[in-house]
């Protein structure tokens, strides 16, 4: 009797598993950059990076919100809205301008955070579920690539 109703629960709990599967979709978002691998950048410049939203499987398309949640003072969202179509089995880019400033200085470490928030379309009188998916971009202020005033010229040698 026991093992009986082990293995109505294994087959139940594997149905569950394998329909969450189904209907759940494969949202995603990749970045070119992550905590072992920032993003080096000089005081004074700037740069576009993108991340990429990824709809690979499911059976619905998606609609991404993306917003800046920490960070607005140096990155900037450059596309045109901040809602983002992605078509199932397709990826989106999503550009970023980052602008350091004249003042940062050499060595020091930034987070940018971005919040990447599914829309949910429903019906009167249903409830939609959305997700949201938070993404850390470090940065690394490295050094000047003209020398600084400070440094002392060695001569050539003769």
């Amino acid at each position: 009797m026991e093992i009986k109703k082990n293995f109505i629960i294994s087959v139940l709990t594997l149905f569950i598993i394998i329909t969450l599967l189904t209907i759940l979709p494969a949202l995603g978002v990749t970045a070119p950059y992550w905590d072992d691998h920032p993003l080096e950048i000089s005081p004074g410049q700037s740069t576009t990076i993108q991340f990429e939203l990824q709809n690979m499987i499911g059976s619905k398309n998606a609609t991404f919100e993306v917003s800046i949640i920490r960070g607005n003072e140096i990155a900037k969202l450059t596309d045109s809205s901040t809602e983002y179509f992605v078509p199932l089995g397709s990826k989106v880019k999503v550009n970023v301008l980052i602008t350091i400033p004249e003042n940062a200085k050499t060595g020091d470490k930034y987070d940018i955070e971005l919040s990447f928030t599914t829309l949910q379309k429903s019906s009167s009188g249903t409830f939609g579920f959305g997700s949201s998916i938070l993404k850390s971009l470090p940065i690394k202020f490295i050094g000047q690539t003209t020398p600084s005033a400070t440094e002392v010229e060695q001569p050539l040698p003769s």
